[in-house]
């Protein structure tokens, strides 16, 4: 390797990869996400599971880009206002679909054919 390509490949090595800020709408995405997370561990441990597929389920359905924000600050205030019935102590269980456990486990099995992929 010649001199100056050790150089550029040196420099490319050490620079610094700087992460964008997240913007207002991200956070409260965020925040709602983890405050339903902590909402299920409440919640008794046979429905546990159930309380976090339809967590999951819910913060996927429906598809929304990050251009749709007047879509998402919508589903920002659903969440919210679901999320205040299900904090009550007086729910114990919540089912789900036969549509939200495949939808599971086809993402299990994407997850996995992608880990698969990128150790070839």
């Amino acid at each position: 390797m010649s001199a100056p390509a050790a150089a550029a490949a040196a420099s490319t090595a050490n620079k610094v990869i700087k992460k964008r800020p997240i913007s207002g709408l991200q956070r409260e995405v965020l925040s709602l996400y983890k405050r339903s997370l902590k909402m299920t561990l409440s919640k008794p441990l046979e429905a546990q599971p159930n309380f976090l597929l339809l967590t999951r389920y819910n913060f996927r359905h429906p598809p929304l880009t990050s251009r749709d924000v007047a879509a998402i600050e919508h589903q920002i205030r659903l969440g919210n206002r679901t999320l205040e019935l299900y904090t009550s102590p007086s729910i114990r269980k919540v089912n789900t679909t036969d549509a939200m456990k495949k939808w599971w486990v086809e993402e299990v099995e994407k997850a996995q054919r992608t880990k698969v992929v990128a150790k070839e």
